[in-house]
Formats: structure tokens, sequence, C-alpha cells
């Protein structure tokens, strides 16, 4: 699990932001929320362009460079990377993960090009390297401690990070914990449900057909409050898709549905069907949803006992107790500082507060 996260000079954060997911209270309701002392289940609330997306971003920043960057010359400049207020040209990125009992922390400093300038990995308290990518440069550690005392160190590329190098190199059945990081970094996703190009729906409804999920797909639907009788019938191309039957005919699903009921599609093709889902980032997930259902979207989130979740909202009626817990929403003010609703203020807060009150109140300011 994602233990803590902290990001400085990225986007729309100049100075560092952490969001501490480890700050967990006692709390005796909602107690599906937290896993082993860490929240599964959070919710980021703040105004408009106060930095949720550039946060969702930051996240998965991680999986960009284990999976999908492009090396050397390749590497497209992203212009929006770097602060454009602060005067360093490199983002940091700090993760704490928690994997049963071991923690691992990853520490890496990046250019607006994608090259690395530094990298740190720790086992716990232990070191295992400190990396700097520019010369490069070994300054300590003990690559032992991930099996990786006899990698070769022929290794000259900046755009390359020394911790996917290592994981690539060594053979499987020693990668151990680095395995664990690997799997779970290579699981991270960051969702907008609520893109409207027709293909995405198209293709969501036939990766549901194609899987024999239209039955558990209508059940789903229910669960949320779309009342949908579903089949699957061919259309005239012979495709068989998924089709909302009526008294005296059958209309296309993808075509029909409103925004909402689009958004749950997507959820479900890309969230309920993947089979590999460490950490998952829905951004603005509520948009176009009523907030009852908005409401029990955040209790479906709660009961994955297989993927961490933070939802981000401007919905401050999901803040209150019957729906989440003070420690499991995140205030992102507007001076770009990040807390729990819990940590935000020195009230002891029960279940019978009126959160919601107290926020617009001012309570957490």
């Amino acid at each position: 699990m994602l233990k803590r996260f902290s990001v400085r000079g990225f986007r729309t954060f100049e100075k560092e932001v952490t969001l501490d997911l480890s700050r967990t209270r006692d709390y005796k309701f909602n107690e599906q929320d937290v896993r082993n002392g860490i929240v599964n289940n959070g919710l980021v609330i703040g105004r408009n362009a106060s930095g949720k997306s550039n946060l969702a971003r930051a996240i998965s920043d991680v999986s960009d460079v284990f999976y999908r960057m492009r090396w050397g010359s390749d590497v497209a400049e992203d212009e929006l990377f770097l602060n454009a207020d602060g005067d360093s040209d490199f983002a940091s990125f700090k993760y704490v993960f928690q994997f049963g009992e071991r923690e691992v922390t990853y520490q890496y400093d990046r250019m607006q090009d994608g090259a690395f300038c530094h990298e740190t990995l720790l086992l716990g308290d232990d070191l295992v390297f400190d990396f700097d990518n520019a010369v490069p440069r070994l300054n300590g550690g003990d690559l032992s401690l991930v099996g990786a005392q006899d990698v070769n160190w022929e290794y000259n590329d900046a755009y390359l990070c020394l911790l996917s190098y290592i994981i690539n190199t060594i053979p499987a059945d020693r990668l151990g914990v680095l395995g664990e990081l690997s799997r779970f970094v290579g699981s991270i996703l960051v969702y907008d449900l609520n893109r409207s190009r027709m293909d995405n729906f198209e293709s969501s409804v036939r990766r549901i057909v194609q899987q024999g999920k239209t039955e558990e797909f209508e059940s789903f639907l229910r669960r949320f409050g779309v009342d949908e009788h579903l089949v699957e019938s061919a259309g005239a191309d012979g495709r068989r898709s998924i089709y909302s039957k009526h008294a005296q005919r059958l209309i296309p699903f993808a075509d029909a549905c409103s925004s909402g009921t689009r958004m749950l599609l997507r959820l479900f093709s890309r969230y309920v069907l993947s089979p590999q889902k460490s950490l998952c980032f829905f951004d603005e997930f509520d948009a176009y949803c009523h907030f009852e259902m908005a409401e029990e979207l955040m209790r479906f989130f709660g009961e994955s006992t297989d993927c961490q979740t933070i939802c981000s909202t401007h919905n401050t009626s999901l803040v209150k107790n019957d729906v989440m817990r003070p420690d499991c929403v995140f205030l992102l003010s507007d001076d770009k500082t990040l807390a729990s609703l819990s940590d935000r203020t020195s009230r002891e807060l029960r279940q019978g507060h009126n959160i919601e009150k107290l926020y617009r109140n001012g309570e957490f300011n």
C-alpha cells in the first residue's frame, strides 16, 4: 500500500506537499476505509484550481518512470512539469510503501525533459543506494540488501532510473520486496471517468461482452439506482453489443445512456473488470453524479480489499460521517497545504458531528 507521498517543484506545487495516509485515528465507524492502519479509501476535497488533478498526476509519476517513459532523446519535454514560480530546475517525488511488515522508501528528482538528477532507495531505515544520476555516481548504500551487489555498472543513461534498471537486471527469483514494489507501481492508475468520446464507451461495452459480464454489469448499475434491463444482441455489423430492452424495441446502451450512466460504464469496464490494480485515483469522479450515487460510490470503493482508492471532488456532502470518516478526508487548501480533516482541527471529532457544516463554517481552514 502507499503509506505516504510527497512532491515538490511539480506543476502547482512549489513547496513540498505531503499526503500522509498513515495518520489514522481509532474511529469506530466506516472502519472499512482503513486497512492495517493505512487509509484504504481516501477523499481529497478542494476548490477549483487547488491542485487536485495535479496531485493525481504526481502520484502516478512513478508509474510513468517505471513503465511508460521513452528514453534518451525521445523523451517529450512537458512544459508544465516544473512549477513556474520556483527556481528549482527539477521536481522531487518521495513514495513510502508498506508491504506487510516491510517499509520501502523511494525518492527521486527529475528534470523537465525527463532526465533524473538523483535517486534514493531505503528498506526500512537501511539505505540500499544513494545515486547521483547526472554523474553517474553511487554515493553510498548496500545493494546486497536487494540482491543487486553484482549488477553490471556499465550504465550511464540519465533518462533511465536506476531502480528500474536493477529490477530488470537481477533474476526474478531474487526480486523479493522489489518484485512487490514493481507490481504495485505498475498497477497505479489515474482515471478520468467523465471523458465523453464515444469510442471509449463502445470499447468498454465490447470488453463487458467479451468477458460475459453483461448480467453482472446490470446488477452493478442497479446498485447505483440505474434501473435498466440489459441484453446482448448482434448489430448490423454482426458484432454483439449491449442493448437496453424496452417494450417495443432494443436501444443501443452506449448511445442512449446518460452522462452519469456512462461514467458507471467506464468504471465497471476499467476498474471492476481490471485484473491488476493496486492504487486507483479517480479524479472528479462524481462530476455527473447525483449525490446519492456519489455516496454509494464511496461506500463501494471502501469495500475493495485488493486496491487502494483515492477520489477527488468538489462535493462537500461526501465529508459527512455516514459516508466517510475525518481521517480519510484530505483538504487541499489554496495555499497548497494538504492534511486530513482530523489533523486540521483541535476539536475531537465524533460520529455525531455534522462534518459538512463544520467544513463550511471554516473549522478546517
